[in-house]
């Protein structure tokens, strides 16, 4: 049965926590359906996703000369674009809405958000794309494309079936659940953004949660926060504000401290590193609104390795191990 070859089902069960990139920036552009066999084609001359996609192959070509590039990105953070599908009911046609998430400098709580609205074909989206990756203290010459944000909370649920099935078959129920909230949620269908294995999987803004296997009973507690966020623990994948490793340290704050955490302002390290042994030395220290500061500090390690072979119609193509997380030792401060 295709049911039985599908990644996320597969997967059911496992700890997704530290399965998040270190994200600096995050750009969203409403980008319309369908995202098929032309969406990831770089062309410098070509439409404006395709001129976008090249900048994209651009930005990391370079970040690749870099030896150390994939360490560095996951120590310092990344920034990343990705496209939604404009909504049939708030995207005029003729404009192009764009959601920008800053990461703001030093220990913190939440990203910064900001909205724009350019119209649908305007090369200024290029421009901004440029300045995105390469010169971001200039993202402010595109200001005059700005309306207000409105502090809704995005919610962003990967439906890119032609990347895996899952994030379609999974994705798209969440989506039209999440969608029913507005307008205390702003629900929008992206592009793939990674961790199919985890579908149904959103990514929350301005907190900056990504979640993973959300059911429609957990979907509703995680955008109404109506339990406590420790029954939710399997459900988190991580924090995108800090490296991948310390993301089971801000799970723990989270849990200990209930969704007041998502006030506390917060900065993750990696202390050590073993890739070798597959042990990681990580602390978080934050602090919440009131001033109380604190600091964890824990030894993370491989707790067991699981199949991913593949899905759907790609099953048996991949031999890859797909390691779960967890603390062996635990210290508080």
């Amino acid at each position: 049965r295709l049911e039985d070859k599908l990644c996320a089902v597969l997967a059911a069960g496992q700890d997704p926590i530290c399965s998040v990139g270190n994200v600096t920036r995050l750009l969203a552009i409403e980008t319309p359906t369908p995202w098929g066999d032309n969406f990831y084609v770089a062309d410098t001359e070509g439409t404006i996703r395709q001129r976008i996609y090249a900048l994209t192959q651009a930005y990391f070509a370079k970040l690749r000369e870099d030896e150390d590039w994939i360490a560095r990105l996951a120590r310092d953070g990344i920034p990343s674009i990705y496209g939604i599908q404009p909504d049939r009911e708030w995207s005029p046609t003729d404009r192009c809405r764009v959601i920008m998430a800053t990461r703001p400098a030093g220990p913190f709580a939440q990203y910064e958000m900001a909205e724009y609205d350019f119209p649908i074909e305007s090369l200024d989206l290029v421009a901004l794309a440029d300045a995105f990756y390469n010169q971001p203290e200039d993202i402010a010459r595109f200001d005059s494309y700005r309306v207000p944000h409105a502090g809704y909370t995005e919610f962003f649920v990967c439906t890119h079936g032609h990347v895996d099935i899952c994030c379609a078959k999974f994705g798209i129920p969440l989506y039209n659940q999440a969608r029913a909230l507005f307008p205390q949620v702003r629900a929008w269908r992206m592009t793939h953004f990674g961790g199919h294995r985890f579908a149904p999987t959103a990514w929350e803004f301005p907190t900056g949660y990504k979640w993973a296997f959300l059911d429609s009973d957990a979907a509703e507690h995680v955008l109404q926060r109506d339990v406590h966020p420790s029954e939710l623990a399997m459900k988190l994948r991580g924090w995108s504000g800090m490296p991948g490793h310390s993301q089971i340290l801000d799970r723990e704050g989270l849990s200990r401290h209930g969704w007041d955490w998502l006030n506390f302002k917060r900065r993750g390290e990696i202390l050590e590193a073993d890739t070798e042994a597959k042990r990681w030395r990580v602390r978080i220290e934050f602090e919440s609104p009131a001033g109380e500061r604190g600091v964890y500090t824990a030894t993370v390690v491989v707790g067991r390795e699981l199949p991913n072979v593949g899905c759907g119609p790609h099953y048996g193509e991949w031999d890859h191990k797909a390691p779960e997380y967890t603390i062996e030792s635990f210290s508080e401060s």
